[in-house]
């Protein structure tokens, strides 16, 4: 509860620093940016079930594409409003043992992949600086996700569900030409999952756990980016 409100509150600080220090963008309209990450999943909490710590950490590094379209707006200094979509993939396997939906304890090697999906609104301010052809921002964004996990040594089990989340993005651009820009991104996307559907060949399970014992599916990530102005 703490690290949601810190975070909550420096997302704020960062977004109306960028807001009061920008330099003013005088063009408006439509642009997309394309990225590719390579992402970080946080550890789950300590009061974690056994079976919840052991399926999130075989899939720790994993990949991230994502797309966000942005209007540029006249009326919002120096801010675009956008709709982001991220897509995390993991995979893993680990030599191990694993009690499946029906209590029966399964030895071997441990197949393990997954996928979130995550869709928000977002608000990205950023700044000019140098010659006018470098650009630093700023992008919070809040939205849902959907989270689908097979997990098999010889029974496949598959877990999934959604809740709302949030995403962090700090980025520089440099601007090649008038309508295109590489750079980097750093950001994090927060995930939790409290409520999901644990099922297999012999039946399906409903998990409601407590906050403290929810699945913990936020990761870091950090890669290439591409932006084009329509």
């Amino acid at each position: 509860m703490l690290q949601s409100k810190v975070n909550f509150f420096v997302s704020l600080f960062m977004l109306l620093f960028f807001y009061t220090h920008a330099q003013s963008h005088k063009e408006k309209g439509f642009f997309i940016d394309v990225n590719v990450n390579a992402t970080h999943r946080i550890e789950g909490e300590q009061t974690a079930s056994q079976f919840q710590r052991k399926i999130t950490q075989t899939v720790t590094n994993g990949i991230q594409y994502g797309i966000t379209g942005y209007y540029q707006t006249p009326f919002l200094k120096n801010t675009s409003l956008g709709l982001k979509y991220l897509l995390n993939k993991n995979h893993g396997e680990e030599n191990t043992s694993l009690y499946i939906i029906d209590g029966q304890l399964e030895e071997g090697n441990l197949q393990n992949s997954s996928q979130l999906h995550y869709i928000g609104a977002s608000a990205m301010s950023s700044f000019l600086f140098g010659d006018d052809k470098n650009e630093a921002f700023f992008e919070p964004s809040v939205g849902y996700f959907y989270y689908h996990q097979e997990i098999e040594i010889d029974t496949k089990q598959t877990l999934k569900g959604g809740n709302i989340g949030f995403s962090a993005t700090f980025g520089y651009l440099r601007h090649i030409g008038s309508n295109f820009c590489i750079g980097l991104n750093l950001g994090y996307l927060n995930a939790n999952l409290e409520t999901y559907k644990l099922k297999n060949n012999n039946g399906e399970r409903k998990i409601e756990a407590s906050r403290n014992a929810a699945l913990v599916l936020g990761s870091f990530h950090g890669g290439f980016l591409m932006r084009y102005k329509i």
